[in-house]
């Protein structure tokens, strides 16, 4: 008896030390961990206070309210009562349906996880893939117009998944963006990511009527709310480089903001690349050679992707830190200049003026057609601000020179229509941004042109003629260089021919200028 005494005694002792071990680690974890997050909240708020980072305080309302707020709104539970009533349904199946919905549509915005994640990944993924072109005063000038009691959405053309990179990228010293995505993100773990950044999902070409009225209730939400968002009104990517059809799903519930006297005011934004990494597939899509991706598909482009960044990574790192450079840059050259440019803003107020009202009270089929002609307003003006880049525009020169006929043309053709088309965009005013490589000839340009000014003098044709003769050639450079690697072009001699298997894919990019009126419809 005695020993068995001893033992349990000897065996409480035991647990008594494992479960203090336990404690002292949870506690030590717990403090670790709370340092740790106290760190990174400090140097993200030194980060927004430097740069005065406007962050809208409805991201910060804990998504259990806005679940909420959803499942109390008067507009979606008569909305569920009448589809009781038509469908038969049980109004308790159909709230059920809906919080499944808002659970999946509803995000929980993570300022770390923004700025530190977010933000620590993008930032050196789009530099080293990139050279990333934008203009801190423009951002910033389409920021700051924001008038009183308005929401500001940033509505944007879509050729990439990395549109959304970008864009934030460029816009982090401005504003921390909502982002509206497709069910391509719904992955592991991107939907976790997306959704910890703030950004909603939205299904396309769901039938029920009950899951676009929850999204529409929001939207609405949220918009009336103040937080900013960026959308893309073609709801998907492009698959020839043109713009698609854009959609209303998504301004129709903005529109609702304007019931109770709110505007919402949208900012055309451009994006444009040299280099679209899913371009391939897109343009097999468009063939109907491949069907549209699936999870698995998903996944895969998320492996090729997390092996190209390490790899650029790496070879970015070797060509620094050693004599090896033109041995680095010819094994991985980068994907050429990936940019943003944005434009002033309209209103649903400025355009629908006195018509606001009357539009409101419409049908959905009625507001259809005054929606459409909206989204193709904010189109047009999208097509305006996308940026020009060197092999865009060397594609679209190699399609007025007649190179992709079996003769082809001559590079001199292909330099001499380059330049035509500098000075036909520059007339229009189109953002041209050819990136770093091309940044002295741009700053030769822009002082002559002030000494020109400055002298109360036109700038000089011989002088324009030099500068952009040299400017096209320069660029001719930079894109026969990237096409070459792509085994797009023939070069024979003085002659260059698009090759035939690759003719569709050198027009993807011609396309992105259609906006500039500069190319054939």
């Amino acid at each position: 008896m005695h020993e068995v005494i001893e033992f349990l005694t000897q065996a409480g002792l035991w647990m008594a030390a494992i479960a203090g071990a336990v404690l002292a680690y949870e506690l030590l974890r717990a403090s670790v961990l709370r340092r740790v997050r106290l760190r990174l909240e400090r140097s993200v708020s030194q980060y927004l206070a430097r740069h005065r980072v406007r962050l809208d305080r409805f991201k910060f309302t804990h998504k259990h309210y806005i679940r909420e707020a959803l499942l109390a709104d008067p507009a979606l539970n008569e909305f569920m009562v009448e589809q009781s009533r038509e469908t038969g349904t049980p109004v308790t199946e159909l709230s059920l349906r809906a919080e499944e919905y808002i659970e999946e549509i509803v995000p929980y915005f993570n300022l770390v996880s923004y700025y530190k994640v977010g933000y620590g990944v993008a930032q050196p993924l789009m530099r080293l893939l990139y050279d990333v072109e934008f203009s801190r005063s423009n951002l910033a000038a389409a920021e700051d117009a924001e008038p009183d009691g308005a929401a500001t959405v940033y509505v944007m053309n879509h050729r990439s998944n990395a549109d959304y990179v970008l864009f934030a990228v460029s816009m982090s010293r401005q504003v921390a963006l909502s982002y509206a995505v497709g069910e391509w993100a719904r992955v592991w773990p991107l939907e976790t990511l997306f959704k910890s950044f703030g950004s909603y999902f939205v299904r396309r070409g769901e039938k029920d009527p009950l899951y676009h009225r929850t999204l529409q209730r929001y939207v609405q939400l949220v918009t009336a709310g103040g937080l900013t968002q960026g959308i893309f009104l073609e709801g998907g990517l492009s698959r020839d480089g043109r713009f698609r059809t854009p959609k209303v799903g998504l301004l129709d519930s903005l529109l609702g903001v304007t019931e109770d006297g709110g505007d919402v005011r949208f900012v055309p934004v451009g994006l444009n690349f040299d280099r679209v990494l899913e371009d391939r597939n897109l343009l097999k899509e468009a063939a109907g050679d491949l069907a549209e991706p699936d999870a698995v598909d998903k996944v895969r482009s998320l492996a090729w992707l997390l092996f190209t960044v390490p790899r650029a990574a790496a070879v970015r790192l070797v060509a620094l830190f050693s004599s090896a450079w033109t041995l680095a840059r010819r094994r991985f050259t980068g994907f050429g200049v990936a940019a943003v440019h944005a434009g002033p803003p309209i209103s649903i107020r400025e355009f629908f003026g006195d018509e606001l009202d009357s539009l409101r009270d419409m049908d959905r089929a009625g507001r259809r057609v005054a929606l459409e002609r909206f989204a193709a307003e904010l189109m047009t003006r999208i097509g305006h601000e996308v940026p020009v880049t060197a092999v865009p525009l060397a594609a679209g020169a190699l399609e007025r020179a007649g190179a992709y006929t079996p003769e082809g043309t001559t590079e001199i053709d292909v330099v001499r229509e380059i330049a035509a088309l500098l000075v036909e965009l520059r007339a229009a005013r189109a953002p041209i941004l050819l990136g770093p490589g091309l940044a002295d000839l741009k700053a030769e340009r822009s002082a002559l042109e002030d000494e020109a000014s400055g002298s109360g003098r036109p700038l000089l044709d011989l002088e324009a003629d030099m500068i952009s003769g040299e400017e096209a050639e320069a660029i001719w450079s930079v894109a026969r260089s990237m096409l070459g690697r792509r085994d797009a072009l023939v070069l024979a001699g003085v002659r260059v021919t698009v090759r035939p298997s690759h003719a569709a894919l050198v027009r993807y990019y011609a396309g992105s200028l259609q906006g500039h009126g500069v190319l054939p419809a």
